[in-house]
């Protein structure tokens, strides 16, 4: 889903994603899957808060 999003903002090469980095920027996202009976991914959707760099 990363790689489909980074792809439609043009900017493949900027995009990142690892399980540590997730878990480190928890805190800024929110997420809701919506699953079928059998697992499937029907859709998803995040939210982030503002993150300030400094």
């Amino acid at each position: 889903m990363f790689k489909e999003f980074s792809t439609f903002q043009k900017a493949p090469e900027k995009m990142s994603n690892s399980k540590e980095l997730m878990l480190d920027e928890a805190k800024y996202v929110n997420g809701f899957v919506i699953e079928a009976e059998a697992g499937e991914l029907l859709a998803y959707t995040t939210c982030f808060l503002p993150i300030s760099l400094g």
